[in-house]
């Protein structure tokens, strides 16, 4: 096949770098010469916005996303939809702080040791959000805390706390911490589905069906129209954080999901026929090319960590203006 593909890994909020490598791309004339591209997650999303030749609406999106576009509880997307602030944080803090003191007095060693096992995880929880937990996710997680801490000062039911946070997990497995609402508007605002339809670049994007419990690609050329924001959607929808999507009777998630998904599908593109492919992975190491000899893969990845996972759902602009400048600074020395 003649041209180059392209493929983009997903990584939430990481995936602003990916943007910077375009940007270098761009400017080196590269970007003229791909003909295909696929991607996972948010790649899929930067996929789409490649497609459609929009690198000035991608980078002007990158540098002005926050938390509040992406991370919106749902209880939030009824109100004002905005983040916590850095006092409310601080309060948060201490509440959970002061409802950690559990008297212990009068109960049993397993009701004690059960006590004392939930306040560490709730120690654990709180030092997290003091280093690098965002506002909407803590505004999410602490209040089901409270309540749990709350029941066990009161009662030292240690078993209430575990059926509590089994019953907690399980509605986060259903419905996810956050609406996709700001995705919804992001992908509303920014795809352009008349513009890729007549693109010469083809487009795929990755999900799970947990459904039929398998990875599925999506071939945006071939997929009804219709159909594309869902698709985009359940690229994106990671595990816990977002809802799951359904389409056509199937319900789909993230595509990146480790063990069983497909975070950089390099595979798509190779068997489309490209056999020169780039790939711009967030994570070193995190491709393995051995399956594809007879191709020149060129891997673009970060010359120094993006950060931690949980920065993946750290959306804060300084955050993603600095990755596109790393993204760009690796592009260039990459394809220079």
């Amino acid at each position: 096949m003649r041209g180059k593909a392209l493929v983009f890994s997903g990584g939430g909020a990481k995936g602003a770098y990916e943007v910077g490598v375009w940007k270098a791309m761009s400017e080196l004339g590269i970007d003229r010469h791909i003909r295909m591209v696929a991607g996972t997650s948010v790649g899929a999303l930067n996929a789409a916005l490649f497609a459609q030749g929009d690198r000035e609406e991608a980078l002007c999106l990158w540098s002005m996303i926050s938390n509040a576009h992406i991370l919106t509880s749902h209880d939030v997307c009824k109100s004002c939809k905005a983040e916590l602030e850095e006092e409310e944080k601080r309060k948060l803090c201490m509440q959970l702080m002061q409802a950690q003191r559990l008297p212990l007095a009068k109960t049993t060693f397993a009701q004690k040791a059960g006590a004392v096992f939930y306040k560490w995880v709730v120690a654990c929880f709180i030092s997290r959000m003091e280093r690098t937990l965002s506002m909407s996710l803590a505004k999410a997680l602490v209040p089901c805390f409270l309540d749990i801490l709350g029941e066990l000062k009161a009662t030292h039911d240690f078993q209430f706390a575990v059926n509590k946070t089994t019953y907690f997990v399980q509605s986060i497995l259903r419905e996810g911490l956050f609406s996709q609402q700001g995705l919804h508007q992001i992908i509303d605002e920014y795809y352009r589905p008349q513009r890729l339809l007549h693109s010469p670049v083809k487009m795929n994007a990755t999900a799970y069906n947990t459904t039929g419990r398998h990875i599925e690609h999506f071939n945006f050329s071939a997929a009804n129209q219709s159909l594309h924001k869902d698709i985009l959607l359940a690229s994106c929808a990671i595990p816990f954080v977002f809802d799951s999507i359904a389409i056509r009777g199937n319900t789909y998630i993230d595509g990146g999901i480790p063990f069983v998904g497909d975070n950089t599908p390099i595979d798509v593109v190779y068997a489309a026929g490209y056999r020169d492919i780039i790939a711009v992975v967030l994570h070193a190491d995190e491709v393995d090319i051995r399956d594809f000899k007879d191709a020149k893969i060129t891997i673009v990845q970060p010359a120094e960590s993006l950060g931690s996972a949980m920065r993946s759902l750290d959306f804060h602009e300084d955050y993603t203006r600095d990755l596109i400048q790393k993204g760009y600074a690796d592009g260039r020395r990459i394809f220079s």
